[in-house]
C-alpha cells in the first residue's frame, strides 16, 4: 500500500533530496535538486497559507454565529413588542408574519362538577 497522503510525499520529496545533497555545482543533478528545493519551500508556504486560511475561516464562521444569534434575538423582540401593541389575537399580525392566538372556548363541565 502506498503512502499517498502530503505529509507521504512530502517525506518522499525530502528523502530524495537528501539522496542529491553531494551532487557536484553545475551539474544535471544539482539543477534538478534545485528545483526540487524550490519545490519544496513552495509546498511549506503553501501548508502555511492553507493553515492561516483554514483559521480564517473558522474565525469568520464564528463572527457569522454571533451576528445571527443577535439578529434571531432581535428579531424575536420585535416581535413580542408587535404582539404587545397590537394585541396577541388580532388578525393584523398576519401582517408581520405572526399566527394570532385563537381565544379559549370556555371549558365543558365535567361530570366530576357537577
Amino acid at each position: 500500500m502506498t503512502d499517498n497522503s502530503l505529509e507521504g510525499n512530502v517525506r518522499k520529496i525530502e528523502a530524495v533530496l537528501e539522496m542529491a545533497r553531494d551532487a557536484e555545482p553545475g551539474s544535471l543533478e544539482a539543477r534538478l535538486r534545485d528545483e526540487l528545493e524550490l519545490q519544496l519551500a513552495g509546498i511549506g508556504a503553501a501548508r502555511v497559507r492553507q493553515r492561516r486560511a483554514r483559521d480564517e475561516s473558522q474565525e469568520l464562521t464564528r463572527m457569522l454565529n454571533q451576528h445571527l444569534q443577535a439578529g434571531r434575538r432581535a428579531a424575536s423582540r420585535l416581535r413580542s413588542c408587535i404582539r404587545g401593541i397590537l394585541g396577541l389575537y388580532t388578525a393584523h399580525l398576519k401582517k408581520f408574519g405572526i399566527r394570532p392566538l385563537k381565544a379559549r372556548r370556555p371549558a365543558r363541565p365535567t361530570l366530576a362538577s357537577w
